[in-house]
């Protein structure tokens, strides 16, 4: 007689099924059995649980186990209770949506979770040593001491960023570097200490994959040539307005939606190139470019234009070719009589793009 025995049926969550009954006993069973129950499902069917049962709910925010399964994402920052947990795997999506890394965010499961941490930690230690390996043959300065970037990149993500910070925060001042190169790098991410270089002039950024560029970015506020062609920008930080050295801004081929408020406070720029984004306006602010001789801002998705265009009264080419524009503003005469327009549009009070 065959002693194999049978499939076990899935766990029904349905109480009509009994087995949430009181008389099923499940919550006199102890504590860490519970758990171990419990920690067998996903986040998402934690959720079906907890929506069922009190019993299910109360484990779902037990702080022990969410502290014990968040060893198992990330035990270099261990956290005491379930908000914490919480707040740390929504840092971790954000991360992923910043360094433009494909996941389905459907599935929220612990493993997934532990699968982007890693892969968001492994794109951060290897463009922090492409960095720094720039700089290092850059700067060409015998008297900076550099680590062994082979061993550096067998560390964990905190300790090289670490490194790094500690690094630049000792050296800055010996740093001699006015221009940095890191184009084609195939950077996903800029570490924030870069920007405590803050005598860079000139910094080349173009040929990358960035999404973002970190929120001190205003920090290099000696920039006068800025070079962002060819990336996947998405927006620039606020602080982009504290680049007020700015002579030349390049854009070209990225994927801008909207465009900072603070855009007006750059009022050094010359050169502003922002074509082939996906841009559906800009910011009254950009009457205060006064300075700009060459705006380019073809292939978009303007449909207008602000009134404010007309103060600028030292524009010489405007190219606004393949955008939806079906009127421009009369304040525009300002500027026609100095400026090329590209495509030639009339202006006039109900000017329309033929």
């Amino acid at each position: 007689m065959s002693s194999a025995i049978g499939p076990i049926p899935p766990l029904s969550l349905d109480p009509r099924d009994g087995i949430l009954d009181s008389e099923n006993h499940f919550e006199k069973l102890p504590l860490e059995m519970r758990h171990a129950i419990f920690n067998k499902l996903d986040l998402i069917q934690r959720v079906k649980a907890a929506s069922v049962h009190s019993v299910f709910r109360d484990l779902a925010r037990d702080d022990i186990s969410w502290e014990l399964l968040y060893r198992e994402i990330d035990n270099e920052n261990p956290v005491a209770n379930y908000d914490q947990a919480r707040r740390n795997i929504e840092k971790i999506y954000a991360e992923v949506r910043r360094l433009g890394i494909a996941s389905d965010s459907t599935e929220i499961t612990f493993e997934k979770a532990k699968e982007l941490k890693d892969e968001v930690d492994s794109i951060k230690i290897s463009d922090t040593i492409k960095v720094w390996e720039a700089i290092q043959k850059q700067a060409k300065l015998l008297v900076i001491s550099y680590p062994d970037f082979t061993e550096l990149s067998k560390k964990n993500c905190k300790e090289v960023l670490e490194t790094f910070d500690t690094w630049i925060n000792g050296n800055k001042d010996q740093i001699n570097l006015t221009e940095l190169d890191l184009h084609g790098l195939d950077l996903q991410y800029l570490p924030e200490p870069l920007c405590k270089l803050t005598q860079l002039t000139s910094l080349q950024l173009t040929n990358n994959k960035l999404q973002s560029l970190p929120d001190s970015f205003g920090d290099l506020r000696a920039l006068r040539q800025l070079d962002l062609t060819f990336n996947q920008l998405h927006s620039l930080p606020d602080s982009f307005g504290n680049l007020t050295d700015l002579r030349i801004l390049d854009l070209y081929t990225n994927d801008l939606q909207r465009f900072p408020d603070s855009i007006g406070n750059l009022t050094n720029l010359i050169h502003l190139i922002l074509e082939k984004n996906q841009l559906h306006d800009l910011p009254d602010s950009i009457g205060s470019l006064r300075r700009l001789t060459i705006l380019n801002l073809a292939n978009n998705k303007l449909q207008r234009l602000p009134d404010t265009f007309g103060d600028l009264t030292n524009l010489e080419q405007l190219y606004l070719a393949e955008n939806p524009i079906r009127t421009l503003p009369s304040s525009m005469r300002r500027i026609k009589r100095h400026c090329t327009i590209s495509p030639d549009i009339p202006i006039s009070t109900n000017c329309t793009i033929l």
